[in-house]
């Protein structure tokens, strides 16, 4: 569970907890659902205790005595707001959603102003939750997301010479209500998406127990139309949250048939849901945060 019904099973912590500015809306919601267990969340600085920043500096010299958790919403590159911060107080941390997303900025652009870590943010597994079993379904959808064209027009074929009908996704033009209802109806998805930081409408496919099938990136350049990534070359794939009992996933076009056919074959092994009620549930996430919270700043988070 998530929420009020889900918050009587655990301590408030002692500080007072300030978010200053808005996070992406898929994160805002678990960031906002976690704060619920701090003392109180406070609208300044003043009376707060820890500052959760997701996209601007403060001036930490000012502040000493209070904990600095910054990002991920800065850029998705390093930038010039990211690069006036420090860890002079040794009081602040700037996180990424995942790993992959942290090493562009730490291994490619060496940012080391202060310290860089990851942490996932909590998938809603109530809103996204299967009503039925999804095995039993006859849907198929793709989702498409910032790819060459061409590639979904592959797939596309493909489905249409085995008479598989199919729904449709694009990125950035359907609304959630819909998404979800489509997924209580969808035996399995095959996606064809961009490098992420962590992927929240696939993610949150799986937690609505849809087996997936991701024809991944390997690098940001991928992204279609897309220049500002020419010269980065650390791996980025578009599933960085996944196991085998998810789906299967590849990288070059010619092994998407022979893919796809181990996918298939393998329907009814795939656990999709439980992956993510173990690994990014608003419950996971804040045992996440807790232990991150702990080791950085030595508080008592439990």
């Amino acid at each position: 569970m998530t929420g009020k019904l889900f918050i009587s099973n655990f301590m408030t912590y002692q500080y007072n907890i300030f978010i200053p500015f808005l996070y992406h809306h898929k994160n805002d919601e678990f960031i906002h659902w976690y704060s619920q267990f701090f003392k109180k969340k406070t609208n300044n600085i003043i009376e707060a205790d820890i500052i959760f920043s997701s996209s601007k500096p403060f001036e930490i010299n000012n502040y000493p005595e209070k904990k600095f958790i910054f990002g991920p919403h800065f850029s998705i590159l390093p930038n010039i707001d990211s690069l006036q911060l420090n860890n002079i107080h040794n009081n602040s941390i700037y996180i990424m959603p995942s790993k992959q997303a942290m090493n562009v900025w730490k291994n490619h652009f060496k940012f080391n102003n202060i310290p860089i870590t990851y942490c996932p943010f909590g998938v809603n597994t109530d809103k996204f939750s299967p009503t039925q079993n999804t095995k039993e379904n006859k849907k198929i959808f793709i989702y498409f997301k910032k790819r060459n064209p061409d590639e979904l027009k592959f797939v596309k074929e493909f489905l249409s010479k085995r008479n598989i009908k199919y729904i449709e996704f694009k990125y950035g033009k359907y609304d959630e209500k819909y998404y979800i209802n489509q997924l209580k109806k969808t035996k399995y998805g095959i996606w064809i998406g961009q490098h992420e930081s962590q992927g929240f409408a696939l993610l949150e496919a799986l937690s609505m127990n849809v087996p997936l099938l991701v024809w991944s990136t390997k690098f940001l350049w991928q992204e279609y139309k897309s220049t500002k990534y020419n010269n980065i070359h650390i791996r980025q794939i578009t599933n960085p949250y996944w196991d085998n009992t998810c789906g299967e996933f590849f990288f070059e076009k010619e092994d998407f048939e022979k893919t796809f056919n181990i996918f298939i074959n393998k329907l009814n092994y795939y656990q999709p849901r439980k992956f993510i009620l173990e690994n990014l549930s608003f419950q996971i996430c804040k045992q996440k945060f807790d232990k991150l919270l702990n080791n950085y700043f030595n508080l008592n988070l439990s």
